[in-house]
């Protein structure tokens, strides 16, 4: 939630997901997210690597 903060306080739209898997579903449907930042650990069918991999590969 600190970087979530600092991120908006320096003008930045934030846009937060419960896991991966529904970080993955915002990603597929915005062309205009520039950065991903994850927590390693997330629930979901996949952790924070294997949805940067996911990520990358498109």
């Amino acid at each position: 939630m600190m970087a979530t903060d600092m991120l908006e306080d320096a003008g930045f739209t934030v846009l937060e997901a419960a896991s991966a898997d529904e970080a993955l579903e915002i990603l597929e449907n915005r062309s205009d997210i520039g950065l991903l930042f994850t927590d390693m650990e997330m629930p979901g069918s996949m952790n924070g690597f294997a949805l940067a991999a996911r990520v990358a590969e498109r």
